[in-house]
């Protein structure tokens, strides 16, 4: 869920801005990159917007369903995350 307090700021618009954000991060990205970080700016108050890090990773959400899928989540979170295929985080690690 996206947080957001700041005046004419909406959970659509942040979601659009990461979107975008990550667009413009993989097209700069290399062939076969299997964690792609990228940041952007974020304003949650009427402070300054601070710089936020995120790390995407695409690949099958499932060992039994190919289909590729994008997750995006903080570095510190795909840290804890055991790759169970080719990039993909497969499950959590204890």
């Amino acid at each position: 869920m996206v947080r957001v307090q700041a005046p004419a700021q909406n959970g659509a618009g942040r979601l659009w801005d990461v979107v975008q954000t990550l667009q413009f991060a993989a097209r700069k990205a290399q062939h076969g990159q299997a964690r792609l970080p990228f940041a952007l700016y974020v304003r949650n108050d009427a402070h300054r917007p601070r710089l936020v890090r995120l790390v995407a990773v695409c690949g099958p959400p499932d060992l039994d369903d190919p289909q590729p899928a994008i997750a995006v989540m903080p570095p510190t979170r795909i840290d804890r995350i055991a790759l169970a295929g080719p990039g993909w985080p497969g499950q959590l690690t204890p």
